[in-house]
Order: C-alpha cells, then sequence, then structure tokens
C-alpha cells in the first residue's frame, strides 16, 4: 500500500487554500485602511493639541509649523514640511491652510494659523483628493473631535463670528 496523498485530495486543499485567500486578503487591506484612518485621527488631534500647547507657552505660532509638532506634516501631495528656518514657512494669506495632516501622504486635514487672532482654522481637504484618497480622508473629516473643530466657530477680535478655533486665552476646543 503506497502512503501519500492522491492528486484529488491536493486538488481539493488548493481550492480551499485560494478561497480562504479570496475572503481573506481583501478584509486584510480594508483594515490596513481603517488603521490609517485612525492614525490620521490621532494624528490631527495631536498635531492641534501640540500647536495650541505651544502658543500657549510661547504667545505666538512658529513661523513653521513642523517646528510646533512631532506629527509628520506635509505642505501638498508627499512634500514633508521640513523643520529648518527657511523651510516650508506659514502662509501669511489666511485663504490657503498653511500644512495638512496627511493620509498616506496627501494632504488630508488642512490648518490654518491666524496669528493675529490667536486661532487656527481646521480645513477637510478631501475634496481636492481623488479616488480612495478622497473617501479615507473624508472618513477623517467626519470622525467626531475631528467634523467638531472644522465646524467650530469663534469670536474676532472685530466681534465677528469666525470659522475656527482661539487658541488663546479662553478657548472652544474640546477634544
Amino acid at each position: 500500500m503506497k502512503k501519500g496523498f492522491t492528486m484529488i485530495e491536493l486538488i481539493f486543499v488548493i481550492v480551499i487554500l485560494g478561497i480562504l485567500a479570496a475572503v481573506a486578503i481583501p478584509r486584510l487591506a480594508a483594515t490596513r485602511d481603517d488603521a490609517e484612518i485612525t492614525k490620521t485621527i490621532s494624528n490631527a488631534s495631536f498635531a492641534i493639541r501640540d500647536f495650541t500647547g505651544y502658543y500657549t507657552a510661547q504667545g505666538d505660532f512658529n513661523a513653521t509649523a513642523a517646528n510646533m509638532t512631532n506629527v509628520q506634516l506635509v505642505t501638498e501631495a508627499d512634500k514633508p514640511q521640513e523643520t529648518s528656518a527657511t523651510a516650508g514657512k506659514m502662509t501669511a494669506d489666511d485663504s490657503e491652510p498653511a500644512v495638512f495632516v496627511p493620509f498616506k501622504g496627501q494632504p488630508c486635514i488642512g490648518i490654518k494659523f491666524l496669528a493675529t487672532e490667536a486661532a487656527m482654522v481646521i480645513v477637510d481637504n478631501s475634496g481636492s483628493l481623488s479616488g480612495s484618497s478622497k473617501t479615507a480622508c473624508a472618513s477623517v473629516a467626519k470622525a467626531p473631535g475631528i467634523d467638531a473643530l472644522i465646524k467650530s466657530k469663534f469670536t474676532a477680535v472685530d466681534g465677528s463670528a469666525k470659522t475656527g478655533v482661539r487658541v488663546g486665552g479662553t478657548s472652544n476646543i474640546k477634544y
């Protein structure tokens, strides 16, 4: 009597392994995206807290946002903001975010610094992305804490209501 597996038994094993792989591999990719979304939410929260803490300690924002936090920031797709004094300066124009918290290297959550108002504006940048990065970044922006910061309003020096979060004096930040 011969010992070993028949060809049919081997084919059944291969088919079963193929079915398991077909089920497991897409789920693994989805789990990685979920983890990356959670990481981006956490990074955005930490960066905002770091900027708030820096402003509280120094009384002003640093000219380079990367010098105020250990969170890796980007100025545009796959362009990390450097910490050298001449690199990645914050923009003076309040219409554009100075830096972004990235999702897989893509600019996801924008942060504008309003030094004259002692405030920051948090921006959902998912509209400028495409594909799965757009969907994932939109999920980051809809996270309860981030969504609240994006929708926050404060009273400006001139008495008008502005979108953003005051960081000096009385703050309306709720994490």
